[in-house]
């Protein structure tokens, strides 16, 4: 098994989890269990969907000059307490990131795996009523 697909399959694990927790949460027996499901599967999926897209921002670099300021002034106000510096400027910093970094894809399609799910049961719903 690749690393993409056992990060998929953790995460669409994540994704039932949260959504057990919101049908154990808003169970209520007058309402259809179409609808419940498509609340939870929408719960879930926006969820992993938002830490998705978060994780792609960070990966393209949004958040690095953040970092590194906040890097770079707890530095400069306590010296002592940090080891040497790694990276002696900003573009040196964004590139060593970028090695480490992984990509968001395991996160965005198991996320679109429930919002799928969400409109199924959606339609199932208006079906119903």
């Amino acid at each position: 098994m690749t690393e993409k697909r056992k990060m998929f399959l953790i995460y669409l694990a994540i994704g039932f989890v949260i959504a057990v927790a919101v049908l154990i949460y808003r169970w209520d027996a007058e309402k259809l269990i179409s609808f419940q499901l498509c609340d939870a599967t929408f719960v879930a999926g926006g969820l992993l969907v938002s830490v998705g897209g978060l994780k792609f921002a960070r990966n393209g670099g949004t958040f690095d000059i953040m970092v590194y300021g906040i890097d770079s002034a707890l530095r400069i106000t306590f010296p002592s307490a940090f080891k040497e510096r790694k990276d002696a400027d900003f573009v040196a910093y964004k590139e060593r990131k970028r090695e480490s970094r992984k990509p968001a894809t395991a996160e965005l399609l198991s996320g679109a795996v429930y919002l799928v799910l969400a409109f199924i049961c959606l339609v199932i719903y208006h079906l119903q009523a």
